[in-house]
């Protein structure tokens, strides 16, 4: 009986010795890489929209303060006047 095989060769070739060690996973490598990026760039997010509320809020809080200074120069001024026609009238 004849034998015929078509299949290729199952002989595994010896791998050449790397002098590095270990053969470096790209995947794992490339993964970390990508971990950390996301991590990068979910803590500058996170930060800038803290930023972005603080300096909301202090930009709220400095309008109620100027519209609080502009109405106690208005009471001023007019006190002011006050006083300078009855200081004239005397």
């Amino acid at each position: 009986m004849i034998k015929v095989n078509l299949a290729p060769p199952t002989t595994k070739r010896p791998r050449r010795a790397t002098a590095s060690g270990p053969e470096l996973n790209l995947g794992l490598l490339f993964g970390g890489i990508l971990v950390a990026l996301v991590l990068i760039i979910g803590g500058w997010w996170l930060a800038m929209s803290l930023e972005q509320r603080r300096l909301s809020a202090e930009i709220d809080n400095n309008k109620r303060e100027l519209a609080r200074r502009e109405r106690q120069v208005k009471e001023d001024l007019l006190e002011a006047l006050a006083f300078q026609r009855i200081s004239s009238i005397a």
